[in-house]
């Protein structure tokens, strides 16, 4: 596929999506996760940006559920619960509340982005393209995610959230929580 068909594919369901409550339950899922992490920062005394990248290090393979208990459990000085890279992750990212050394730390797009979306859920230059996205734009299927073909996902998503005056976040938050329903996983 290319990237006007992805393009067209969001623009075919978006006339589903705006009809039903899958719009408003997006728009707040960020927010939403974002003030959770900042809850987690005070309890804690660390930087908002610090919880946002471990909760990011800590999301591969992981529910969201299962990855706020495993961030809890380190922030509480437990080291289980994910790859021990993973771990090596958060422990070099609660050493550091720079940014761009995060980014650097976490160094996959997908977490890269995540990060930044929980931090800002308002930043436009990001997308996380993760298997829920694959699943939406392949019919439920899931296919290597080259580097062109998350620059194709995250460029059509770029696109009509721009077209419809929405952040990428929320956009891809929808998509989300459509793949969800129409193909059952955990989101």
């Amino acid at each position: 596929m290319t990237e006007r068909k992805y393009l067209n594919q969001i623009k075919k369901d978006w006339e589903y999506i705006t009809s039903s409550p899958l719009i408003l339950e997006a728009k707040e899922w960020y927010p939403r996760e974002r003030e959770w992490s900042s809850e987690m920062a005070k309890n804690y005394s660390i930087d908002l940006q610090q919880v946002t990248g471990m909760y990011a290090a800590f999301s591969p393979l992981k529910s969201v559920k299962e990855n706020k208990k495993i961030l809890i459990n380190f922030l509480n000085g437990s080291r289980y619960g994910h790859t021990s890279r993973q771990i090596n992750k958060a422990e070099l990212i609660s050493q550091t509340n720079k940014i761009e050394e995060i980014d650097v730390i976490l160094s996959g797009r997908k977490t890269v982005a995540f990060h930044r979306h929980l931090f800002n859920p308002k930043d436009k230059t990001k997308v996380v393209i993760d298997t829920h996205l694959i699943k939406y734009f392949n019919n439920g299927n899931i296919i290597p995610l080259t580097p062109k073909r998350y620059s194709m996902y995250e460029n059509a998503i770029k696109k009509w959230s721009e077209k419809i005056n929405m952040y990428p976040s929320e956009v891809q938050a929808t998509l989300w929580l459509l793949a969800k329903e129409r193909y059952g996983i955990n989101v």
